[in-house]
């Protein structure tokens, strides 16, 4: 989720699956980073997370040019009401969560993150805007206790906007395993991530599981997913509706969103003529 920053060549430029010039420093910089977190023996949970705040830090205005309204249309077109507790997990600095704020009802919205400093820059964007009246609440999830401050929390959606495109699928696995204690009965979970390609692996057989795409980015085949939510005793669909604005992507590459729900329950955030949630050969209707 990058925005344009000003003076920076736009993103347009760059071909389809390429780096754009302002970015190859970056990926330098990621590749020490986490080479170093390597030889330190931290988690990847703690790679990314240190990543983050060090990303904020050198360049808080990351996100200043980038338009997030489509993730609020995008929830809006499955159901989503004021009324709703809503989880933006893996939020940031609240580039999306403004628009969230403004449409919920006070005290509805609850931001959570990796990056203690991106939420600073969160509660810095809500002072501006205005909003601290509309009560959000932004959660830090440090690496060595992920998913820990969030016990005891219920929420009719948990929105996750290219979250899964950065974890590993064992930190997948884990929010799966937690997922049903945060939903809410009629509660569901809808996260974007990265297809994996249709193609052949190294050896020539199909590959199917998370695939690691770079240091910071993982996809996913449609099956795998579906699985890890079925590990949990929830079920999950693939939808195709979903379509990042962000000019460009990996070559061969696209996005599409992770419905999960709890079987046998209709869900909060979808319109009414869509909330039986039964699970059949192909997915979950909505």
């Amino acid at each position: 989720m990058s925005g344009t920053r000003p003076g920076s060549p736009t993103p347009a430029a760059a071909a389809p699956g390429t780096v754009p010039p302002d970015g190859l420093v970056h990926r330098t910089r990621r590749v020490a980073g986490y080479l170093l977190s390597r030889a330190r023996g931290e988690s990847y949970l703690r790679y990314q997370e240190r990543r983050y705040d060090q990303l904020w830090r050198a360049d808080p205005e990351h996100f200043s040019s980038a338009d997030r309204t489509f993730q609020l249309a995008y929830c809006r077109g499955h159901g989503l009401h004021p009324a709703l507790r809503v989880l933006d997990f893996g939020c940031g600095p609240l580039a999306a969560g403004v628009h969230f704020i403004r449409f919920l009802e006070p005290g509805r919205y609850v931001a959570a993150d990796l990056s203690a400093v991106a939420l600073a820059l969160g509660r810095r964007q809500i002072a501006a805007a205005g909003l601290a009246d509309r009560r959000p609440r932004l959660v830090h999830l440090p690496a060595a206790d992920w998913l820990g401050p969030l016990r005891g929390e219920r929420f009719d959606l948990v929105w996750a906007q290219s979250v899964l495109t950065h974890m590993a699928p064992a930190d997948v696995a884990r929010l799966m395993a937690v997922l049903p204690e945060l939903l809410t009965p009629t509660g569901c979970l809808l996260a974007s991530f990265y297809l994996s390609p249709r193609r052949a692996g190294r050896m020539g057989a199909r590959r199917e599981g998370g695939r690691r795409e770079d240091i910071k980015d993982w996809s996913y085949d449609r099956g795998t997913l579906v699985r890890l939510a079925a590990v949990a005793g929830l079920a999950a669909a693939v939808l195709d509706d979903f379509h990042h604005p962000r000019p460009y992507v990996r070559a061969g590459q696209r996005m599409a969103m992770l419905h999960v729900v709890r079987p046998g329950h209709g869900c909060a955030a979808a319109p009414p003529e869509r909330r039986d949630h039964t699970r059949t050969e192909r997915g979950l209707p909505c």
